[in-house]
């Protein structure tokens, strides 16, 4: 029952998504948000998988793509997924990432909706891929907070 009430959230978060604000307009996240994700973000930069697990997702998380979605059920999985990513990433010279700003935000009750944009940055200090990639993030309050449950990427985890 999760999963398909989760697969429905995240068809709902993505059509939300869509509704980018106009040219210029800023959007601001709630401190909370602004802050958990910004702590994803350095996070990230430093691989800190067991802090990211730990801090900034929460299982069941599930990854939505174009050519399907993939679901980790316990912490020992997401770990895995985590040290595969951050290996490829490391192969490719990955340094860090900045976070740029947020397309949108929304909450309602405990579920918020993030789409976040972000630049991945190399060791020599040039840019990873596209400058402004963007995911859509689903959080969930938790006693601890809000955090991460599911996620869409823009682009290729990885790259």
């Amino acid at each position: 029952m999760k999963r398909v009430t989760l697969a429905k959230l995240f068809l709902l978060s993505l059509l939300a998504s869509c509704a980018a604000p106009q040219a210029g307009q800023r959007v601001v996240a709630p401190p909370q948000i602004a802050t958990m994700m910004a702590n994803y973000v350095d996070l990230w930069s430093r691989g800190e998988i067991e802090r990211i697990v730990e801090e900034a997702y929460s299982v069941p998380f599930t990854i939505i793509r174009a050519d399907g979605s993939t679901s980790f059920e316990d912490e020992q999985a997401l770990s895995e997924f985590l040290a595969d990513t951050f290996a490829q990433l490391r192969a490719r010279g990955y340094e860090r990432s900045t976070l740029n700003g947020y397309e949108t935000c929304r909450v309602h009750g405990d579920i918020a909706v993030v789409e976040m944009s972000f630049t991945r940055l190399l060791q020599d200090g040039s840019v990873m891929g596209h400058p402004e990639r963007t995911t859509t993030y689903v959080l969930r309050r938790t006693p601890s907070g809000f955090r991460i449950a599911g996620l869409v990427p823009h682009t290729e985890i990885a790259e």
